[in-house]
């Protein structure tokens, strides 16, 4: 307490950093052996029970704030000797002449992008953080890409090119000569040289990048391409602390319980958490995705012991849901309405679990880096002695026609065009 005349107010609440280091200078001992000591006295005193009531007779209550991140700013120089900061700036410290940017980054390979503008009043020679990254582009508004390890090609090189962009923006003659489609030419990335003030230098000083105007339309590192460009730029590109508040709050949440859980000297019913909100509405959102977050970490938990299991033998498609049940080690109680249930209506209850028990959500198995288990058809047809490939699904810039495709350049084609179409559904159900 601190007081003044006729009145008495409360201290403002101190970390037990800020109070160990008031006790440091007041005591003139060690900052940590002040800290140390003020969290025994809190200890001791939470320790100590009243003999008959069996609380403590000294508590104390313990506030940690938690909150989301900042990004990534970056100053308007070459990787390795730029300035990088996670705190909100909008200058280098002590070089005021050098303008901070965020970045974003590519969800799909993880690349960073520089988000900026380019202001008409400066006739586009000058690049500037934008105001709002998170908010829908604008005219001027884009990115820049830098890299040293994959750099763009040069745009006289029109091979390398090509080959760096996606195959829904290249096109193919009836002789055979691939081109930039006439639709995207004005999309194709920009070189520039800027200062470390952000203006457009000569060409050969300063920082080189790639200018692309938004929205953001593929990935200049992993080609990975968005057709629908009403897509906002938040589900192709991240920030350094993007999350969901949902899967924040199930993360730290499940992180406590168990937490809790490993304490045996707490009483069974102490063992909780407690969670308010301002609605129902959050309420039941939060205990719907959490429901859902314990849901898929079992599967998921269930899939790898599965595997492991298995081991180099794998485990076919057809045998894969049978082995994530029997990994689950489910009782009864946990999937049927009757758990006494015997024989016919047994089975029945075991093969609708089974048929559930494959259930995921995002990310895919193919965003996540794991291999796609081998489907039986897949692989007798592309081993099949047929000499063409079929009419549908067509190949990009290949029309409807029949394509000639022997046995063993079918499965590369095959698994790059599932990839393919995985993408894009993927994106369309973002």
């Amino acid at each position: 307490m601190w007081r003044r005349p006729g009145a008495a107010h409360p201290s403002p609440p101190l970390t037990i950093p800020q109070a160990g280091d008031l006790l440091a200078e007041a005591s003139r001992e060690p900052a940590e052996v002040c800290r140390r000591a003020i969290e025994a006295v809190l200890r001791a005193g939470a320790d100590a029970r009243h003999p008959e009531l069996g609380r403590p007779l000294f508590a104390f209550r313990l506030h940690q704030f938690l909150s989301k991140g900042d990004t990534v700013y970056v100053s308007f120089e070459p990787p390795g000797g730029r300035h990088l900061t996670s705190q909100y700036q909008t200058r280098v410290p002590d070089h005021l002449d050098k303008p901070l940017v965020p970045l974003h980054f590519c969800r799909d390979c993880g690349k960073e992008y520089l988000v900026v503008t380019r202001p008409d009043e400066l006739e586009g020679e000058r690049f500037e953080a934008r105001e709002d990254p998170d908010a829908p582009a604008s005219e001027g508004d884009g990115f820049l890409y830098v890299s040293d390890d994959r750099p763009w090609p040069d745009e006289h090189d029109q091979d390398a090119v090509l080959r760096r962009l996606p195959a829904s923006w290249v096109e193919t003659d009836d002789d055979g000569q691939s081109s930039v489609l006439k639709a995207r030419a004005g999309d194709l990335p920009e070189e520039v040289w800027i200062g470390p003030d952000g203006r457009i230098t000569e060409s050969g000083t300063g920082l080189r990048a790639w200018w692309v105007g938004a929205p953001f339309r593929f990935c200049l590192h992993c080609r990975t391409s968005y057709e629908q460009l009403r897509l906002k730029d938040l589900a192709k590109l991240g920030t350094f602390s993007a999350e969901g508040r949902s899967s924040a709050v199930s993360l730290i949440s499940s992180r406590i319980v168990r937490s809790l859980r490993a304490q045996p000297e707490l009483k069974k019913k102490a063992r909780k958490l407690l969670t308010f909100v301002d609605n129902r509405q959050d309420a039941s959102l939060q205990a719907g995705h959490f429901n859902d977050f314990a849901l898929v970490t079992q599967v998921r938990g269930a899939l790898y012991r599965a595997l492991d299991t298995a081991g180099e033998r794998g485990l076919t498609f057809d045998r894969l849901p049978q082995a994530v049940f029997d990994a689950l080690c489910l009782p009864m109680e946990a999937y049927a309405r009757v758990p006494g249930a015997n024989f016919h209506q047994r089975d029945l209850a075991h093969l609708h679990c089974v048929n559930c028990s494959l259930t995921v959500s995002t990310p895919t198995w193919s965003a996540a880096g794991v291999s796609p288990c081998p489907i039986c058809p897949g692989q007798v047809f592309c081993a099949s002695s047929t000499p063409t490939w079929p009419r549908s699904p067509p190949l990009p810039s290949a029309g409807r026609a029949a394509i000639p495709c022997s046995p063993a350049t079918r499965p590369p084609i095959a698994s790059s065009w599932l990839a393919t179409s995985s993408t894009k559904c993927a994106a369309l159900s973002l």
